[in-house]
């Protein structure tokens, strides 16, 4: 077993001997590495970060001196890709005649234990993948305002992160950063569990948006972690309703006006409902609205403006 950050290299094994009964030059024996036969190659059982994958290893490992048969590392090895390699080697004895000269082989297997060279990962459905981690994770959250929402529903899928090493260190949950600053009056996040909670109502007057950085952490000596974006956007209350004005209460159409034709005013200006909302501010979006008449001959256009 070796470590998966070991050095291109190093020397990995050294226990190989082979003995010939030959006297002299014939009775020395020289080591190599070649390709295996193919048997036992592949991804093996097991289910997520127990599924070994078996490769052949005379890529990745070598025998330098041919003499001595220490087996050292060739390439560097890579945990999450390769588990274990199949290392075939041959002990060749050293007649003079090479038709003369005689082999047997023996297989080698290179267990790669994993290391923490892996950051956590954020996870949820849909998320744009590389290498097996979400790109660019990013969570949204809607709270009301002026109201206490408690636990927060967000989307797409729970806040989670997993150690992408099968080291499986627990996660630990923080904010790292936020806007505006005053984030952290409002919200709190469970380190264990990555579940958002709201502890103080916000009106829409301190944000109308709140953009945080959390970090996942593992817990583990590297520390390693991983950060994901989560905006909660505070929507205003929806406690009165809307108000609508016309700039005239008494309108005019021609009897035969064809079919658009606006309705106007004494002064033969076009008539406009305007539709008013207390509880939105200046920069709230302005909601679509539709009207209902006690007549079929006029309809409210787009614009507010009535129409034959």
């Amino acid at each position: 077993t070796v470590s998966e950050p070991t050095p291109v290299g190093s020397t990995i094994f050294q226990g190989l001997r082979a003995t010939d009964l030959d006297a002299g030059v014939n009775g020395l024996v020289e080591y190599s590495i070649i390709p295996g036969d193919g048997k036992g190659l592949g991804t093996g059982q097991g289910v997520g970060h127990d599924r070994v994958n078996v490769a052949d290893g005379a890529s990745f490992f070598s025998i330098n001196l041919p003499h001595q048969g220490q087996v050292t590392v060739n390439r560097s090895l890579d945990y999450e890709k390769t588990q274990r390699y199949l290392v075939t080697i041959v002990a060749t004895d050293r007649a003079r005649n090479p038709s003369e000269r005689f082999s047997t082989t023996t297989t080698l297997t290179v267990n790669v234990r994993d290391d923490d060279d892996q950051d956590p990962s954020f996870i949820y459905q849909g998320c744009m993948l590389l290498d097996g981690s979400c790109i660019n994770p990013e969570y949204y959250a809607t709270v009301s305002s002026g109201i206490l929402a408690g636990v927060l529903t967000i989307s797409p899928e729970k806040i989670q992160a997993v150690d992408m090493d099968s080291i499986n260190s627990p996660i630990q949950y923080s904010f790292l950063s936020g806007s505006p600053s005053s984030f952290r009056e409002y919200f709190e996040i469970n380190p264990s569990t990555g579940v958002i909670r709201q502890i103080k109502p916000v009106d829409t007057s301190v944000a109308k948006k709140f953009e945080i950085i959390i970090k996942a952490e593992e817990g583990s000596d590297t520390h390693r972690f991983a950060t994901a974006k989560i905006a909660i956007t505070v929507k205003p209350v929806d406690s009165s309703p809307p108000v609508i004005t016309s700039s005239s209460i008494e309108g005019f159409v021609d009897e035969n006006a064809p079919v658009g034709t606006k309705v106007i005013d004494a002064d033969n200006s076009p008539i406009k409902l305007t539709v008013t909302d207390v509880d939105l501010g200046p920069e709230d979006p302005k909601p679509a609205y539709s009207f209902e008449l006690t007549t079929t001959f006029f309809e409210i256009d787009n614009k507010g403006y009535p129409v034959v």
